[in-house]
């Protein structure tokens, strides 16, 4: 029964990702072929702000700045892999400690 609440978050995950799905799936059905045409065209004549249009020089200069220059590297490889550990298995550990404190002794929380 330890894991009923994990696998409640992966259930809430999924279902989430099937509704976003399921609409746009349903959207794209009921627009027809002509606004589907006029909206690509307005997305693509879209125009960036003064400040926006810099941005993917700034993009890669600071990419290149955190993973190096050689992004073939094992110095990008190992930046890339510690970038993905910090942002994405220590938020969801720090949330579930913060909402369930009663569930976990402080010798098993990190």
């Amino acid at each position: 029964m330890d894991s009923f609440p994990q696998l409640v978050s992966v259930g809430t995950y999924l279902a989430v990702c099937a509704f976003i799905y399921k609409l746009f799936e349903k959207g794209d059905d009921l627009i027809n072929d002509d606004a589907k045409r006029q909206l690509k065209g307005w997305i693509l004549n879209l125009k960036a702000p003064g400040k926006m249009q810099n941005w993917p020089t700034l993009f890669a200069h600071w990419f290149d700045r955190v993973f190096g220059e050689k992004h073939l590297s094992w110095k990008c490889f190992f930046r890339s892999c510690l970038a993905i550990e910090s942002g994405s298995a220590w938020p969801p550990v720090r949330i579930w400690r913060i909402c369930l404190p009663h569930s976990c002794s402080q010798s098993h929380c990190p």
